[in-house]
């Protein structure tokens, strides 16, 4: 059995009882989207397949003045769920969907100017031998790098700031700074806030030289608070199946819990149609071009398009072409990407003996692919 929890960041169908204490009463996210769109020339809100899941029909629960959409069969179930955890931040909401309500109080920084108490200002810069700090405010993260990113380039002063979450930020630019020396930074700070009960520090590496050209990079790191008893991530691992963290799922568990890390960006797929992308973690055995309609594997062994594509196949598209042959180890079986878009036009099955491929194989045995 498979699980795929997907989250729509900062996308609530209503506000909870609660809300007022967060300064959140009357919050709707999904309701005013769908109370504009209603009012608008282009007419009500088309979201088909979210709609299909029960979305328009769990909305309605929570407020029945949210404006009614077709939706068809209905394919999924449905419901609305309110937060028991005392926090209103990223590590409470997430942990709570793992089954682990946040039952403390988190720490936060007040809305002033300085935002940080002075002891803590004064032993970061002195543990971390900096020449001060820039910021120490609540602010936006990309208006902030626009405000006092050249600053922080000429001085060398980290930007530190917080928001409506239980976080303190540091902004430093990956060359000028270092990534390194960031990343340093941020333990020194996690350590530090930890007795303002703190639940996350991040560190927010950018580029650029200038305003108009800041921009933050997937450096990204999250110190988290670690879960103070097993999620469901914990409970899953312990029961042998995989758990699969996407960008910065894993840091706001402390990594506790997680079978495989999968950070955003790293494994970027071209969507140039003159490029081949592999669809599979793989090693590359062999590569080259097909002469003629000969393809060399290993050592100079041939295998004719014949042999490998089978007798009846039309093998003028190939001749002349370009072949890759991928080796998957047993560590890499079934982590296939899906394509995006495609059609099978054609399937040929060609029966065979099973062999290992490695190279050591490939070496020493002759027409292996065709046994």
């Amino acid at each position: 059995m498979r699980a795929i929890i997907a989250v729509l960041d900062s996308f609530g169908i209503g506000s909870t009882p609660d809300s007022a204490r967060f300064g959140d009463d009357g919050s709707n996210t999904f309701g005013h989207i769908a109370e504009v769109c209603a009012k608008s020339a282009r007419g009500p809100l088309k979201i088909p397949n979210l709609l299909s899941l029960g979305l328009g029909l769990a909305a309605r629960e929570v407020d029945p003045t949210v404006p009614q959409m077709r939706t068809g069969a209905i394919t999924g179930r449905y419901g609305s769920a309110a937060e028991l955890s005392k926090g209103k931040d990223t590590p409470s909401g997430h942990w709570e969907m793992m089954g682990l309500p946040v039952e403390i109080d988190w720490g936060y920084f007040p809305k002033t100017v300085p935002t940080f108490p002075a002891a803590l200002t004064k032993t970061l810069i002195a543990e971390a031998k900096l020449p001060g700090i820039l910021g120490d405010c609540h602010a936006s993260g990309t208006e902030i790098l626009e405000r006092l990113g050249a600053e922080h380039i000429k001085t060398g002063k980290p930007i530190c700031y917080t928001s409506a979450d239980s976080v303190f930020q540091i902004a430093a630019h990956e060359t000028h700074f270092g990534l390194e020396r960031l990343i340093e930074l941020c333990h020194i700070a996690r350590k530090l806030v930890d007795e303002y009960r703190i639940g996350r520090v991040i560190a927010r590496p950018f580029i650029g030289e200038r305003p108009g050209e800041f921009k933050r990079t997937g450096n990204r790191h999250d110190y988290a608070t670690p879960p103070y008893r097993p999620t469901l991530l914990d409970i899953n691992k312990a029961r042998g199946a995989e758990v699969i963290g996407i960008g910065k799922i894993p840091d706001i568990f402390a990594h506790s819990g997680i079978t495989r890390e999968v950070k955003a960006g790293v494994r970027p797929i071209d969507c140039d149609p003159a490029v081949l992308s592999s669809p599979v973690d793989a090693i590359i055995g062999a590569q080259g071009p097909i002469e003629g309609t000969r393809v060399f594997q290993a050592k100079g062994f041939p295998y004719t398009l014949e042999d490998l594509l089978g007798s009846e196949e039309d093998l003028s598209a190939w001749r002349g072409g370009s072949f890759v042959t991928l080796r998957l180890t047993s560590s890499m079986y079934h982590r296939f990407h899906a394509p995006a878009d495609g059609r099978v036009e054609h399937v040929s099955y060609l029966s065979g003996d099973t062999w290992n491929v490695n190279p050591i194989a490939l070496g020493r045995v002759q027409r292996l692919f065709c046994r």
